[in-house]
């Protein structure tokens, strides 16, 4: 029960740990391409991690790409992905410079910001352990009770304790018991109105959902005069 826990024990002692965190969201750092800013990003990315017999191995980027924090199981990485999947069982996954441009460019956009150093943290490692030492500070916390007035959360333990994150670029990192289900209750109103706002758009949604505060209380049942 992740999430319910994180509310539980985000108490003072949180509130440091998070302003320590949030400056690492603001550093801006200098692409490691820039030098070579005029090759194609395709060529950058090969001459990187080419060999000798002037190949590369797939293994290299992806290695890199996790690193930033990006899953080979995300979706805008599919094409690419199963490129390189049927390269590595086919054989060792090394390729000429031909074949790797084939490989990258269906999903190029978002596996040039990431070796560009573009995505919203450029320096993934750095925002990994601010965010694991933000999950082990407050790991020892057992303050707080968990809401039983539903019989679906009396059955879940406190000691449950997990932590994920997505950035705005699609990056991802999990700690603790971050793959147990839970009920996220009213957790669900921003994902439900994200993904109407996303399958009907802003217009048809917002002539049904209001989108400015009220006084009502959160359970409320208004209709509009």
């Amino acid at each position: 029960m992740p999430l319910l826990n994180l509310l539980l024990r985000a108490d003072n002692m949180i509130v440091p740990l998070i302003r320590q965190f949030i400056p690492v969201c603001y550093r801006i750092t200098t692409s490691r391409f820039s030098s070579v800013a005029e090759l194609p990003i395709q060529q950058v990315i090969f001459n990187r991690y080419k060999d000798s017999c002037d190949r590369i191995r797939v293994y290299s980027v992806i290695d890199e790409l996790e690193e930033n924090g990006l899953s080979m199981k995300d979706i805008r990485l599919k094409e690419t992905a199963d490129k390189f999947k049927k390269s590595i069982e086919s054989g060792d996954g090394s390729v000429k410079f031909e074949e790797f441009r084939d490989m990258i460019d269906p999903c190029l956009p978002i596996i040039s910001k990431a070796f560009q150093g573009r995505l919203i943290f450029p320096k993934f490692k750095s925002f990994q352990e601010k965010i694991h030492n933000l999950f082990q500070g407050v790991a020892s916390l057992s303050n707080g009770k968990i809401s039983d007035y539903l019989p679906q959360l009396q059955k879940y333990r406190p000691s449950n304790w997990g932590l994920s994150v997505c950035t705005v670029d699609g990056q991802q990192q999990s700690f603790g018991d971050f793959d147990k289900f839970f009920p996220v209750q009213s957790c669900i109103n921003p994902i439900t109105y994200g993904y109407t706002l996303t399958h009907l758009g802003e217009e048809t949604v917002h002539k049904h959902v209001g989108h400015e505060p009220t006084a009502y209380i959160h359970d409320k049942v208004h209709l509009a005069g």
